[in-house]
């Protein structure tokens, strides 16, 4: 049977979320919150968050960092993506990464390749392409985009059976290939030119087919290293600080949660729709049947959320806990 949701009728502070905790401690196997928890901020803006409103990670342990940002793919956006690769390079380190996707329109007797890709890594260049097209035609389609941007990449074999090589023996890397069985759809290679050049080649091989231009900084690890913690965090202020130009921006965060109260810091991160999710306990229902309280924060403050599917220990809950519970009957209803 599916597990109803049922979330608190108002808000609580977060002294009450950790008095709730424990009040739930009596529940047939209890498990409570784990401090160390992971979890995950998505954030959809029209503007980049402020300096000051990056004050509510002060002391946070960050995990992954994404920052992504598009705009229309006309001269203004490839100059501001030639800034931000200038500027903002050198926050590149062991587990950063920043690059810049041109998503092209596929037309017949076009270029035919979905993306044109410049990607900053480890201090190495890299410049690649993606096509969805059939495999016979992959080969073709490739060639024309190395030859065209001037790359030291050859493209061997014939129809889908082919591959790719480096004249330098430089790094390259592609999916698929002889080996597998299947015509790469994407491939990446090193590159000795200035992030700034291989912009200016690809915009001027892409030409008025070019749709799209897509900004991402990240730094993607574990959150376990000091050093890639602090990478991830300088990422952020400097993307933040910079404020390269886009339609919209998307950022999302992992972090790690060692307690409720840390919620309350994080919540003045949350706009409009956005939302963090923590739980607060495990149990079981008397049947056995797992069950679950967990926190919903956005803009306006933490909702208790109870997952069951005994609607009759719903109601024991709420009166243990001392919070009224409504029935969602969609649970992905707005939360506050």
């Amino acid at each position: 049977m599916p597990h109803d949701l049922y979330r608190s009728a108002e808000a609580l502070d977060v002294a009450r979320l950790e008095a709730v905790s424990e009040a739930a401690e009596v529940l047939p196997e209890f498990r409570g919150f784990e401090p160390g928890h992971r979890l995950r901020l998505a954030l959809l803006r029209e503007k980049l968050p402020t300096a000051n409103d990056l004050r509510a990670l002060d002391g946070a342990r960050l995990g992954s960092v994404v920052i992504e940002g598009g705009l229309e793919a006309d001269d203004r956006a490839f100059k501001e993506m030639q800034r931000l690769f200038s500027e903002a390079g050198g926050i590149v380190g062991d587990v950063g990464m920043l690059a810049v996707v041109a998503e092209l329109f596929v037309e017949e007797g076009g270029l035919d390749a979905d993306e044109l890709q410049v990607v900053l890594r480890r201090g190495d260049l890299m410049v690649g392409g993606f096509s969805s097209e059939p495999p016979a035609r992959r080969r073709e389609i490739f060639k024309r985009v190395v030859d065209g941007l001037g790359l030291p990449v050859d493209v061997v074999g014939v129809g889908a059976e082919f591959s790719f090589t480096h004249r330098h023996g430089q790094l390259l890397r592609s999916t698929g290939g002889p080996g597998d069985g299947k015509a790469p759809e994407s491939w990446q290679a090193h590159v000795r030119m200035s992030p700034v050049d291989a912009l200016a080649r690809v915009k001027a091989l892409a030409g008025d087919s070019a749709d799209e231009l897509t900004w991402r900084a990240q730094c993607i690890q574990d959150g376990r290293s000091p050093l890639a913690m602090e990478e991830g965090r300088e990422i952020l202020s400097t993307i933040v600080e910079l404020a390269p130009a886009a339609d919209a921006y998307r950022i999302e965060i992992q972090l790690a949660l060692d307690a409720l109260t840390d919620l309350e810091a994080l919540r003045h991160l949350c706009r409009g729709e956005d939302r963090l999710t923590a739980p607060v306990a495990g149990f079981c229902d008397p049947a056995g049947n797992p069950a679950a309280l967990e926190v919903w924060t956005g803009q306006a403050g933490h909702r208790l959320v109870l997952s069951t599917e005994d609607r009759a220990f719903a109601q024991e809950v709420s009166e243990l806990l001392g919070v009224k519970f409504l029935r969602l009957v969609q649970p992905d209803l707005p939360t506050v």
